[in-house]
């Protein structure tokens, strides 16, 4: 199995993507039903109301026309509460959607973000490990955001 950060992808590339053609995650990994989280939604998106979406979401563009996403399922939820926006800023992932790069993505994304709660975090690791027949060395090898821990 080829170490999966040094296989060539073309770099996204950017655009605003309409609301109407945004499809939401397949597999949402977080709980949207909290309040912290309706605190968090509602925070965005007041901010939105002002300032629009500053961070891309990410997709990649169906057969059907549709963008599915990656990453940025609150950021969208919040534009569409919003009320002002058409569209959002947009990063298009080009070349092979494979399970892991998927998985990838949608870590990298949650990191630089609110993130994911330690559950969901380790659940996506262990998707990695199953997918790719990893033990947890080479899942730190292969995945910068999986850091050794006690």
């Amino acid at each position: 199995m080829p170490d999966l950060l040094s296989v060539s992808v073309p770099e996204p590339a950017g655009i605003r993507v309409p609301l109407a053609k945004i499809l939401n995650l397949l597999r949402d990994r977080k709980d949207r039903t909290t309040k912290a989280y309706w605190d968090h939604e509602t925070a965005l998106t007041n901010d939105i109301k002002v300032a629009g979406v500053r961070n891309s979401v990410k997709g990649y563009w169906t057969p059907e026309g549709m963008f599915q996403l990656v990453c940025g399922q609150t950021r969208v939820n919040a534009a569409r509460r919003a009320g002002t926006l058409a569209d959002v800023p947009a990063t298009v992932l080009e070349g092979a959607m494979t399970p892991s790069r998927l998985l990838i993505e949608e870590l990298v994304d949650n990191n630089m973000q609110e993130g994911f709660d330690v559950l969901a975090q380790g659940g996506l690791y262990l998707d990695l490990m199953k997918e790719n027949g990893w033990t947890a060395a080479e899942l730190c090898a292969n995945v910068p955001a999986a850091k050794p821990g006690p």
